[in-house]
């Protein structure tokens, strides 16, 4: 019988090496980030992109690069980790592939539903949804894991409440998500969702808290802020990283009501 990664890393008196595959789906991201943190232990996160025809390489080989542009990626070399951790269909031949460059040590850990059989992974944490079954190495949660803490909250509220001050209460966050495989946001969509969001806020006397998200289609904050009159707060998602820091988990700490999209099982879930 193996070591466990801890068993091992402890052997040589030393914590596990983990990597993280980051991949392009936020919902995904998160719940890697979730264990990870929970674990305790460091990580590295192994941010990675893909070529457009992807599935060929990846159904065809299995345990391949191939679907990656390796140009845009981080790179994925030796010392090898003791832990991968993935999730997505384009992730899974890439951690099967770094287990083969480190036979016998390097353990896989899969969010989701995997593409392959569950006895090429150590361990897949999964929801109903996916539908992948029973069996030793399986762990079924009826909710996907994340990153909300009472920590967190705490720290985020107390960032963000003097900012939002000025906005009479109730505050009604609008988690706005978009495009997914059983969604498609359309303007139609969008106008409706503002509509009714305004009316609600309206009808309270109070404002919104409103924020777009990774998969949210162009266009469609520009759509809500010309529906709204209520008193209402916008970050965009998309000019993170021009805007500061991301308000949503102080939405999360903070608003009184709260109104999801519901393609995201991950944004309802939070």
């Amino acid at each position: 019988m193996q070591d466990s990664p801890s068993q091992a890393a402890r052997a040589h008196n030393k914590p596990p090496r983990v990597w993280l595959l980051m991949g392009k789906k936020s919902g995904d991201n998160n719940q890697l980030l979730a264990l990870a943190e929970s674990l305790g232990w460091p990580w590295e996160e192994k941010h990675l992109d893909y070529i457009s025809w992807e599935l060929l390489p990846n159904r065809l080989l299995r345990t391949t690069l191939l679907g990656l542009k390796r140009e845009a990626c981080d790179p994925l070399e030796a010392p090898w980790p003791d832990l991968v951790l993935s999730a997505g269909r384009r992730n899974e031949p890439v951690a099967r592939w770094i287990r083969k460059q480190n036979p016998g040590t390097t353990r896989l850990v899969h969010f989701g539903r995997p593409w392959a059989r569950p006895r090429h992974f150590d361990l897949i944490i999964t929801t109903p949804q996916y539908d992948v079954g029973r069996g030793p190495h399986i762990i079924l949660n009826e909710l996907p894991l994340h990153r909300v803490h009472r920590e967190r909250l705490r720290e985020a509220a107390a960032e963000w409440k003097s900012r939002l001050a000025r906005l009479p209460r109730p505050w009604h966050a609008l988690f706005v998500g978009g495009h997914s495989s059983s969604a498609h946001f359309t303007a139609a969509g969008v106008q409706y969702l503002a509509r009714e969001c305004n009316a609600l806020a309206s009808g309270s006397g109070g404002s919104l808290l409103v924020t777009s998200s990774a998969r949210t289609p162009r266009g469609a904050l520009d759509i809500i802020k010309a529906e709204v009159e209520a008193p209402a707060f916008y970050f965009d998602y998309s000019e993170e990283s021009q805007s500061g820091r991301n308000p949503y988990f102080a939405f999360l700490a903070l608003a009184d009501v709260f109104v999801v999209t519901a393609e995201s099982i991950s944004m309802l879930t939070e």
